[in-house]
C-alpha cells in the first residue's frame, strides 16, 4: 500500500493514484502525452523494472500508448518491431536511481533515425516502497534529426524486480544439450562461424529465412559473428507444443559475463530457431 507520505506527494501534483489490478500492473498509473511531429499520443500504459536482481541494478521505464506484451518489454529488438509496425508509440527510459541517464522515443520515424536523446528531465518525487512517483515536463519541443518530440506525464508504477538467478543443476545443463533444440543451436553456432549460409537457412524459421535474401546479408553476418558470444554453455530447455525456450551463459565481446534466452519453433516437423537475445549486467 501507498503510505500516507506518498499519497500527499501524489495528491499535490493532482494526480488520483489507484491500486486496482490494471492490465499494465498493480498499481500503475500514468497520466500524459507525447507529441511526435504534431501527432498527439496518450501515455496510457506505465511499466518500470530493474534489469537485474542487483540493488544497483539500473531500471526501465516505458510508457507507452498502449498495452506492450511481456516478453516486448525485455526484449529491445521485440520493441523496436512493434515501434518500426507503427502498434507502438511512447518513451522508454534508463534510470540509475533517481537519474534518468538516457531516453528513447518509441515513433516509427524516430527509432528509423536513432531516437535516443541526451538526460530527459524528470523529476523524481518518490522511490519509497519499490514505488516509482515521477512527473516529466519537456519546456519546449525537442528536435532530432529532423523530427520534433515534446512529452509531459506524471506516473505512480510498482518497480518490478527479477527474482534472484538459481544457477542451473548439472543435470538441467545436460537435458539442454541432448534436447533437439539445443542440438539444432549447436549446428546454428557452427554454421554461423563458418558463413555456411545454405546451412543457416535449414536451421532458422521462415522469417529468418527470408531475410537472408537481402544481397547485404552476408555483409550483415560478418557483424553477426563479430558480436557473438563466446564460450556458450546451454543451461535449461523447456518445450511446450511446437515452441521451446533454451537459456545460455556465455562471455560477450568483452569478456564478460552475458545471459542468453533462445527461441524455438517447429516446423514442418523440424526444430528452427527464432530469436536470441542477450543480455550483459554490468
Amino acid at each position: 500500500m501507498l503510505n500516507s507520505t506518498m499519497l500527499s506527494r501524489v495528491s499535490s501534483h493532482a494526480f488520483l493514484v489507484a491500486l486496482a489490478l490494471l492490465p499494465m500492473a498493480a498499481g500503475a498509473m500514468v497520466n500524459g502525452s507525447i507529441t511526435v511531429n504534431g501527432t498527439k499520443y496518450e501515455l496510457t500504459n506505465a511499466y518500470a523494472f530493474k534489469e537485474s536482481a542487483k540493488a544497483d541494478s539500473d531500471m526501465i521505464v516505458v510508457l507507452t500508448d498502449v498495452p506492450v506484451p511481456a516478453a516486448a518489454l525485455h526484449d529491445t529488438f521485440a520493441l523496436i518491431h512493434l515501434v518500426q509496425d507503427g502498434k507502438v508509440h511512447g518513451l522508454k527510459l534508463t534510470m540509475q536511481g533517481t537519474q534518468c541517464i538516457s531516453g528513447t522515443v518509441l515513433d516509427k520515424k524516430m527509432v528509423s533515425g536513432g531516437g535516443v536523446w541526451g538526460r530527459p528531465m524528470i523529476e523524481v518525487d518518490s522511490m519509497d516502497d519499490g514505488t516509482l512517483i515521477a512527473h516529466a515536463f519537456a519546456d519546449k519541443p525537442h528536435e532530432m534529426f529532423g523530427n520534433t518530440f515534446a512529452y509531459n506525464f506524471r506516473i505512480v508504477i510498482p518497480i518490478a524486480t527479477p527474482k534472484p538467478e538459481i544457477a542451473a543443476t548439472a543435470a538441467q545443463k545436460k537435458e539442454a544439450e541432448a534436447s533437439a533444440p539445443g542440438k539444432v543451436y549447436r549446428q546454428f553456432l557452427k554454421a554461423v562461424k563458418a558463413s555456411d549460409i545454405p546451412t543457416l537457412r535449414r536451421l532458422v524459421n521462415k522469417q529468418m529465412s527470408a531475410q537472408m535474401n537481402d544481397p547485404k546479408f552476408p555483409e550483415a553476418l560478418g557483424f553477426i559473428q563479430a558480436m557473438m558470444p563466446t564460450n556458450i554453455e546451454l543451461q535449461t530447455v523447456a518445450i511446450e507444443g511446437d515452441a521451446a525456450t533454451i537459456t545460455a551463459e556465455a562471455k560477450d565481446s568483452d569478456g564478460k559475463k552475458t545471459t542468453g534466452v533462445i527461441t524455438f519453433v517447429k516446423e514442418g516437423g523440424e526444430w528452427k530457431v527464432g530469436k536470441e537475445n542477450w543480455k550483459t549486467t554490468m
